[in-house]
């Protein structure tokens, strides 16, 4: 999950967040009979390149709890996650999407972390995100 892309099953709200900090990448596989007792998966070694300038992002914090809510119901659109945080309702959401470049129907999982950023930023200029 540390080095999962978008659009994979085993993106989220992890992925985001370590790949904001660093560059991870997997440097070795460890297979399952490595260990007692044998588990049921194969394990990695990952390195993480920490790199905190990788991305601008304005509030850290703020933008932790922002990807959080993204992910908060994952098979939803991600205009119904961003209403909780959100000062806008649900179809103005979807047209600043649109604004942006996105679509309207677009999921959490869909997106990359720089587009991530490029919403945050917006909602956080703009002081729509609550609690601003």
């Amino acid at each position: 999950r540390i080095c999962s892309k978008s659009c994979t099953k085993d993106y989220g709200v992890f992925s985001v967040i370590v790949d904001s900090y660093s560059n991870p990448k997997i440097t070795r596989i460890v297979p399952r009979n490595m260990f007692y007792p044998v588990p049921n998966v194969d394990s990695c070694m990952v390195k993480l390149d920490i790199d905190k300038s990788k991305y601008d992002i304005k509030d850290r914090e703020k933008f932790e709890s922002f990807i959080k809510t993204c992910f908060l119901m994952r098979r939803k659109k991600l205009s119904n996650n961003l209403e909780k945080v959100v000062l806008l309702k649900k179809s103005e959401i979807e047209e600043k999407l649109q604004q942006l470049g996105f679509n309207e129907g677009i999921r959490a999982e869909e997106l990359t972390t720089q587009q991530f950023i490029t919403i945050f930023d917006y909602m956080y200029i703009n002081k729509y995100l609550k609690n601003s």
